[in-house]
C-alpha cells in the first residue's frame, strides 16, 4: 500500500532481545526481534523472511499465559491501521495463529489463520481504527524432531499511524496544552509526541496555571432585592488595606458594629491562588467578601438596635451546611431562623428583622464537596443593614 509504514525490523539494531517500547512509534509487549543467519535456514524465521536480515517473533504461548504479545499504540489516544504482514512458524507446522483488533479494550477485529513452517503466508487484516493487537497461538505438529514450540515469525508488517486530533507544536516538544474539547483532561506533549491525560475527579484543567484545579460549577448568580433608601448596603470594599492579599479581622469599629470571628478575605485573590470554593459564590459584588474563621460561630452587634434586612451567602467547602441564626435584643432572642447553603450556589437571605442588637450564626452538619476538605466556613456579602 503506497501510504503504508513497512516495518522490517532492519533499524532496531543488532540483537536478539525484546523490541522496545517507542519503536515506530508503537509499544511492543512480548515480541522479540533477532537477526536471521546461516544459523536459521531451515525453518521458519528464514521463511518468514521478507527483506533485510531482521525478522521479529512472538514466543511460544502457554495455554494458560495470563498476558498475550501485543502491539499497541503509544499513546492513549492514537489509533493505527493494521493491512498485513508475512508469517510463518518458526518450528512447527499447522499453527493456529489468532489475531484480534481492539479499540479503548472493545474487540473490532478477529481472525484466526494456519501457519506453515516453510512456507510463508501473506496475512491480510485491513483492519482500521484499532490502538491494540494482540496475539495467540495454539495447535502445531513439531517438525523434525522438534518439541512442540508455537514460535511464529514475521516480517514486513504494513501499519499505517493515524494523526491524532492534537498535534504538539513542534516534532521536539514538551509541555502541557489544553484540550478544547474536554475540560477535564489535558494534552501532554513528550518529544513530540501528545498523551492525552485526565485531570482527578472534580477537577478541570486549568492552562494559566498548567495543573488540574478545582471545577469552576455553573453557579447560581443572586442579586440582593431593591436596596430600601433608608437600608446601608455593606459591601465590605472599603475596609481599610493598602495589601489585598490580607485576609484578617474586620476593624472592630468597621460601619459602627462589633465584629466578632468576622474576617474579610479578596476573593479574586482566593481564587488565584487557591482555586475555586464557595468564597466565589457568594461574592455579590466587588472582591471581597467576610467569613467565620476557623469555622466557628460568628456575631455582628451593636450598642443600639438595628435591622437587618438581607444578605448573599454561600458555604466555602460544604454542601448543605447548615446554620441558626439568631436575632436578639438585649440578651433576649426575637428571632430565629435556620438556613442551608451551598457550595455551588449563592442564597439571599431575607431576614426583614427589626429592632436587635444582635445577630448569631451557628455552623454545623453539611458534607464535603468534591475534593474539599470537610470544613464549616461560610461567606456572606452585601449586607443590608438599617441603623436607627
Amino acid at each position: 500500500s503506497e501510504d503504508c509504514d513497512f516495518i522490517s525490523f532492519d533499524d532496531i539494531g543488532y540483537g536478539q532481545e525484546l523490541i522496545p517500547d517507542g519503536y515506530r512509534q508503537l509499544n511492543w509487549f512480548g515480541v522479540h526481534y533477532l537477526k536471521n543467519d546461516d544459523d536459521y535456514i531451515y525453518n521458519g524465521y528464514a521463511a518468514a523472511l521478507t527483506s533485510g536480515k531482521y525478522i521479529a517473533y512472538i514466543a511460544h504461548i502457554e495455554d494458560d499465559q495470563l498476558q498475550l504479545p501485543t502491539i499497541n499504540s503509544i499513546n492513549n489516544i492514537t489509533t493505527f491501521n493494521a493491512r498485513s504482514f508475512i508469517a510463518a512458524a518458526a518450528w512447527a507446522n499447522d499453527i493456529q495463529l489468532s489475531i484480534t483488533g481492539l479499540n479503548n479494550n472493545q474487540i473490532l477485529y478477529e481472525k484466526t489463520v494456519t501457519i506453515e513452517q516453510l512456507v510463508p503466508s501473506i496475512v491480510e487484516l485491513n483492519w482500521s481504527n484499532i490502538d491494540m493487537i494482540t496475539f495467540n497461538t495454539s495447535g502445531g505438529i513439531p517438525t523434525n524432531g522438534y518439541s512442540l514450540t508455537r514460535q511464529v515469525a514475521f516480517d514486513n508488517l504494513c501499519i499505517v499511524i493515524n494523526p491524532p486530533e492534537f498535534k504538539c507544536p513542534t516534532t521536539t516538544s514538551s509541555g502541557l496544552y489544553i484540550n478544547s474539547l474536554d475540560s477535564e483532561t489535558f494534552w501532554q506533549c513528550s518529544n513530540g509526541i501528545p498523551y492525552l491525560q485526565h485531570c482527578p475527579s472534580g477537577l478541570e484543567w486549568s492552562q494559566d496555571k498548567l495543573t488540574c484545579d478545582w471545577k469552576v460549577p455553573t453557579t447560581t448568580i443572586v442579586t440582593t432585592t431593591i436596596v430600601p433608601p433608608d437600608c446601608t448596603l455593606i459591601t465590605f470594599e472599603n475596609i481599610p488595606s493598602d495589601d489585598y492579599s490580607v485576609s484578617s479581622w474586620i476593624p472592630s469599629t468597621y460601619h459602627d458594629l462589633s465584629w466578632t470571628n468576622v474576617y474579610y478575605l479578596n476573593v479574586p485573590y482566593q481564587e488565584e491562588r487557591h482555586g475555586w470554593s464557595g468564597y466565589s459564590s457568594a461574592l455579590a459584588s466587588g472582591e471581597y467578601a467576610v467569613f467565620n474563621r476557623g469555622g466557628e460561630s460568628m456575631t455582628i452587634s451593636k450598642a443600639t438596635t438595628f435591622n437587618i434586612n438581607s444578605f448573599v451567602a454561600a458555604a466555602v467547602w460544604a454542601q448543605n451546611l447548615k446554620i441558626d441564626l439568631t436575632g436578639s435584643n438585649n440578651g433576649l432572642v426575637v428571632y430565629n431562623k435556620t438556613i442551608v447553603l451551598q457550595v455551588t450556589s449563592a442564597t439571599l437571605v431575607e431576614l426583614n428583622w427589626s429592632n436587635i442588637d444582635t445577630i448569631h450564626f451557628e455552623p454545623y452538619d453539611g458534607e464535603a464537596y468534591s475534593y474539599f476538605m470537610y470544613n464549616t466556613h461560610f461567606a456572606i456579602d452585601d449586607l443590608c443593614i438599617k441603623f436607627h
